[in-house]
Parts: structure tokens; sequence; C-alpha cells
């Protein structure tokens, strides 16, 4: 049982199972948002795969969340919430930090492997993973809030580009 979260099996509404963590911006707080959010793919019939696919998005978007969104503001509230169907999970990643510049997600492009590392331009690659592991990936401010939402099919494939450097 996570030792900083909130944790309910049904929603409200009853359309699926659920999860909801808070959990401050830190390091601690994203291993534990990992290692719950993996469990509970697992709980709903999740394959090792999915379970991977999972962590990695989540373990990305978190750590941005905490690098970016608070960056030098300290530690704050972030909030991962899971709804799980039969064939798909849904996930919404929620926090009090600064808003995506330019209030949008970058376009996420994948590292120009003819360049050296030191060449490479700063941000985005995190994201380019999750856009090739997740659908409908959306970002919006509500209020002080920034929510970014996506989905990721359970049982899939899923696959990423093993020559992006991650």
């Amino acid at each position: 049982m996570p030792t900083n979260a909130a944790r309910a099996q049904t929603d409200p509404m009853g359309t699926g199972r659920f999860l909801s963590l808070r959990m401050p911006s830190s390091n601690e707080g994203v291993r534990e948002c990992i290692a719950v959010s993996a469990a509970f793919v697992r709980e709903v019939g999740g394959s090792e795969q999915d379970l991977t696919a999972v962590e990695l998005a989540v373990a990305e978007v978190l750590n941005n969340v905490v690098e970016h969104a608070y960056g030098d503001q300290g530690v704050g509230p972030m909030t991962l919430e899971i709804e799980a169907f039969e064939d798909e999970i849904r996930l919404r990643i929620r926090d009090s930090g600064y808003p995506m510049p330019k209030g949008r997600l970058p376009s996420g492009q994948a590292a120009d492997t003819t360049l050296a590392d030191f060449e490479q331009d700063e941000g985005g690659y995190g994201l380019h993973m999750i856009r090739q592991l997740a659908k409908k990936l959306r970002y919006t401010r509500v209020g002080e809030e920034n929510h970014l939402t996506f989905r990721m099919t359970l049982g899939a494939q899923h696959h990423w580009d093993a020559d992006t450097d991650l």
C-alpha cells in the first residue's frame, strides 16, 4: 500500500477500476508512483510488456514534472490517476507547477543520431518516447494546474525507437 497516497479500486462513476495517487514532486514520489502504477496494471491483467510501457511513460512524465514543472519552485503536489478498462488504461497527471512553454506540448522529436550528444538540442526526447507508447496525448492548463492525459492499449505490441538515446 502506498505511503503517501489515496487509493480506490473503483471510480465514483463505476465505469472501471480506478487508481488515484497524490505524491510530492520528488524522486521518492516518482519511484512510489511508478511502483504502485505497475502493481495496479498487473492487478487489472496487464502483461509484463504493458507494465514496462506504463513504467517508462509514468517515469518520464513524472520526472519532467519534478524537473521542469516545479524546477526551482521546490517540491509541490502531483497526482496520478489511472482508469482501467478491458483493453486500455487512461492516465491523467496533474501538477501545480509552471505551465508548458507556449501553453502546449513540445513536438518531442526523436534524437538526431547523426549528431554527437553535445550537439543535440535539449528536450523533447522523452516526449517522443511517450508519443510512441501512448495515444491521444493531450495537455491542458486548468486554472493553476497542468493536466496531461493519455491512453495506453493493454496487450498491444508496445515499441519505441531503440536507436533513440533516452
